[in-house]
């Protein structure tokens, strides 16, 4: 059995029990941010959960570079609700090397705290951080992913899913292998987006 989150994940703050029968009856996970850190964070007019400002900079920042896995339960009940979906959700993968030294694939995780099934349909072959590069060296940047060994994507529906877009190309060049595979259709989804 889960231990049930009582604090607020970023605060702290003892979070207050939600109790309504639609709660109850349609299994909605529990609040892990309490509201006055959950207002900082900007709804996106994108593809995405919100608007890339400093509130996401500095949870990205303690979740991914810190390594605070358990902010990866921030916006479950988001992500669960803006995922559900037919499609097979395809999260964009770490290079083994990255996971060596960071410890845990931030994206799986997000997907994993918030309940959503996914498949791994790439591979990351080049270790580059795309945030390490400006924006024409991420444009102009060879593309890093392959289709993962014994995957077929002939005919399929997905949603690549990633934490974070910025330019788009890291987004852009996972959707041209699989497209490339021959899927029927790829759209992408991320938790968070700069508004360009």
């Amino acid at each position: 059995m889960k231990q049930a989150i009582t604090a607020c994940l970023l605060c702290g703050n003892t979070l207050q029990p939600v109790r309504s029968w639609w709660q109850l009856l349609s299994n909605q996970l529990a609040p892990t941010l309490c509201e006055a850190c959950y207002s900082h964070f900007a709804p996106a007019q994108t593809d995405a959960l919100f608007t890339y400002n400093e509130a996401m900079k500095a949870w990205l920042n303690q979740y991914k570079i810190l390594g605070d896995v358990q902010l990866a339960h921030s916006f479950r009940t988001e992500l669960a609700r803006a995922l559900k979906t037919t499609a097979i959700i395809v999260p964009i993968p770490v290079h083994p090397a990255k996971l060596e030294r960071r410890t845990f694939a931030q994206v799986d995780m997000l997907l994993d705290c918030a309940g959503i099934r996914y498949t791994h349909y790439l591979c990351k072959v080049e270790d580059s951080t795309q945030g390490l590069r400006n924006r024409a060296e991420r444009l102009a940047s060879a593309n890093p992913f392959t289709l993962a060994p014994n995957q077929s994507a002939t005919g399929k529906h997905f949603i690549v899913f990633d934490d974070i877009k910025t330019t788009g190309t890291t987004l852009r060049q996972a959707c041209e292998i699989l497209t490339q595979a021959g899927a029927a259709s790829v759209k992408t989804f991320t938790l968070s987006a700069s508004e360009l």
